[in-house]
């Protein structure tokens, strides 16, 4: 009995690991896709009974193929990991940032308008681009990292796909635009 119940322990510690890393993004350690399209439907759900706002920041790391192009592949992961750590330390408590897919991340932010949320991601644009980055083996010097994000708040009664494709058109026009900055969507 006792054995089994060892076994029984073991078992279940494995399912909370194999959990753990099927919604957890294996390179930057954000949530995946997967778990941020579970976030957004509980976020979803919540706004809605709550009767209080949800915005989205999506953005897409600026010139990253051709970074990848230039410095490699692993130096390209290492941006990646880069920019998702400042996420989460840029919104804290305040949102949840998760790997949308390749360079592209989005920060879910509840309860907060979009001149909030347009805001938070202005600062976060700054704290990211405010660096510049080095080769960790010979210090060479490989430039600033600047993201396009685009923001939108969801509407009454709008679909979870609807309000990721309006953030998503507002990042491809903050691109348009110059790159390494912030629109919003429209209603």
């Amino acid at each position: 009995l006792a054995t089994a119940g060892s076994e029984l322990s073991a078992l279940r510690s494995d399912l909370e690991k194999a959990k753990t890393e099927g919604a957890t993004d294996a390179l930057t350690a954000l949530p995946n896709r997967r778990s941020f399209d579970e976030m957004l439907a509980n976020a979803i759900a919540e706004a809605e009974a709550a009767g209080q706002p949800l915005s989205l920041a999506f953005g897409d790391v600026d010139h990253f193929k051709k970074f990848n192009d230039t410095w490699g592949h692993k130096l390209g992961d290492e941006v990646l990991r880069y920019v998702a750590g400042t996420l989460t330390k840029h919104y804290d408590s305040l949102g949840h940032p998760a790997r949308f897919g390749g360079e592209e991340f989005v920060v879910l932010l509840p309860q907060r308008s979009m001149a909030e949320a347009e805001k938070m991601a202005q600062r976060f644009c700054e704290r990211l681009s405010s660096r510049a980055l080095k080769t960790r083996n010979d210090g060479k010097e490989v430039g600033k990292i600047t993201m396009s994000l685009g923001v939108a708040t969801l509407q009454p009664g709008e679909a979870a796909s609807a309000f990721i494709e309006r953030a998503d058109e507002a990042m491809y026009a903050a691109k348009k635009a110059g790159r390494n900055r912030v629109v919003c969507a429209s209603a």
